[in-house]
């Protein structure tokens, strides 16, 4: 797929999300985000203090796990003020029930986009 198309695909980049207008500076937000490959049509889960900067890292080829599954585009994130609520909740997502909760809360953008697994459901 080339630039042009994937851009086609996926659409225009997004600005990623920070901490809310109105936080103090001092408040530290925490994401739980699912970016998704262009390559497989997989998503990937993870945990970040800066979504933007952890996009960048997983496109540049940064990030081992998924240098070779780039580039990728976020489709989902949630936030939280707490660091070990993020990361219980990045475990949850990874898990089956987890991936089936993606599956339900994205099931338009995946109908949308036709991404599918080989069981007819959608990619994960």
């Amino acid at each position: 797929m080339t630039r042009d198309e994937r851009s086609e695909f996926y659409g225009s980049p997004r600005k990623v999300p920070t901490a809310p207008r109105g936080f103090a500076s001092t408040v530290n937000m925490f994401f739980v985000y699912v970016i998704l490959s262009s390559v497989d049509n997989k998503f990937y889960i993870g945990f970040s203090e800066d979504v933007q900067s952890r996009l960048e890292a997983h496109n540049s080829g940064k990030v081992d796990s998924t240098r070779h599954r780039r580039p990728f585009q976020l489709i989902y994130y949630e936030a939280y003020l707490n660091e070990d609520d993020a990361k219980g909740r990045e475990q949850f997502l990874k898990s089956g029930s987890g991936h089936n909760f993606l599956k339900k809360q994205l099931r338009h953008f995946m109908s949308d986009l036709n991404i599918m697994d080989s069981r007819g459901g959608a990619a994960r």
